[in-house]
């Protein structure tokens, strides 16, 4: 009982650290949570941190995508060392992070989000940097091959790719993670994109995790040489 109070508490805390938003045009919309560093200054430049949720967090509340990672990227442990905006957006029951035709689908209204962001706030362009689990890893090596410029380190947890990606994900550095028990997504899929950017002549670190199930990101937040990796120059 008091663990479940405290995991209630913890996910109030966290959700009230993101301002609830939602992007809309003619083509439809998306909701997202933003979280803007304390005391940022606007005459100074931040990196700016899009994290892709997976399948079970999907939904309209716009809550339920910071269940994973949501109270990791703005605990102290990352935020004082290297303040940072944060960007979680929701995709919606029935969708997937994909891209439809040339002007719907919920990759497309991320990259309108990360383009409102990075002009209304003082952005490092240099420092932009795009993450996801499971479903969202399979959405960040898409949004990374279409906008292989924008991101200057991506990573990817218990997802996979199309090998024919590679060649426009080497201008990111990729920090890759899976569970060698993952009953979901094979492991498989993590060693040959790995394979096929490292080929291609990109940069990749690979984990693979003895006796790790599918829900990697658990293994990735408690370890320091993630918030290292997201802190490194």
């Amino acid at each position: 009982m008091r663990l479940l109070f405290f995991l209630l508490f913890a996910s109030v805390c966290c959700s009230q650290a993101y301002e609830g938003l939602s992007y809309n045009d003619s083509n439809g919309g998306l909701n997202y949570r933003f979280f803007k560093p304390s005391g940022f200054e606007k005459n100074k430049e931040y990196p700016l941190i899009v994290f892709l949720h997976g399948i079970g967090q999907r939904g309209s509340d716009n809550k339920r995508q910071l269940v994973h990672g949501g109270d990791f990227f703005i605990s102290d442990e990352l935020q004082s060392k290297n303040p940072s905006f944060i960007v979680f957006p929701q995709c919606p029951i029935g969708a997937f992070w994909n891209y439809e035709g040339e002007t719907k689908g919920s990759l497309f209204f991320v990259e309108k989000i990360i383009a409102l962001i990075i002009n209304k706030y003082p952005i490092d362009k240099q420092k932009i940097y795009i993450g996801g689990l499971s479903m969202g890893a399979w959405g960040t090596f898409s949004l990374v091959n279409r906008n292989p410029w924008l991101f200057s380190k991506a990573f990817a947890m218990c997802g996979g790719s199309p090998e024919s990606f590679s060649k426009n994900l080497i201008y990111s550095k990729w920090r890759i993670d899976h569970g060698k028990k993952d009953r979901i997504v094979p492991y498989s899929f993590s060693e040959i994109i790995s394979s096929a950017i490292r080929e291609s002549g990109g940069e990749v670190e690979l984990n693979l995790y003895e006796d790790v199930y599918h829900n990697v990101w658990d293994v990735v937040f408690s370890d320091p040489t993630f918030s290292d990796w997201l802190n490194k120059e």
